[in-house]
């Protein structure tokens, strides 16, 4: 299973295989809620190319806390440009059940 694949949205210690043995180490996930959509954001993935705030300004914005507003466009158009994300740090789940991220696709 990719990292993305995991569906455990929330900050957590997850356990990641090395050869020799476990090694415990900490993920920077947050997840942001919406009505219609959940964004997941991972800023140990984060390349910071600033696509996420120049394509959504409405629902991506730095200025802001949460940075994330999941609700400041539609589900629709938030998915497309997550799509877009060129590191993979930003995934999402449609309300209606769908999960998606191109990068989890590419590599399955």
């Amino acid at each position: 299973m990719t990292y993305h694949g995991c569906l455990g949205y929330r900050s957590v210690n997850k356990l990641k295989l090395n050869s020799e043995r476990c090694e415990c180490i900490m993920v920077k996930e947050k997840l942001y809620y919406g009505k219609d959509i959940e964004v997941m954001f991972n800023s140990d993935v984060c390349i910071h190319s600033g696509i996420c705030v120049k394509g959504l300004p409405a629902v991506f914005d730095l200025s802001k806390r949460p940075w994330v507003d999941p609700d400041g466009d539609t589900s629709e158009a938030i998915a497309r440009h997550i799509d877009t994300c060129p590191s993979g740090a930003l995934t999402y789940k449609l309300l209606d059940g769908e999960y998606s991220t191109k990068k989890e696709d590419e590599h399955a």
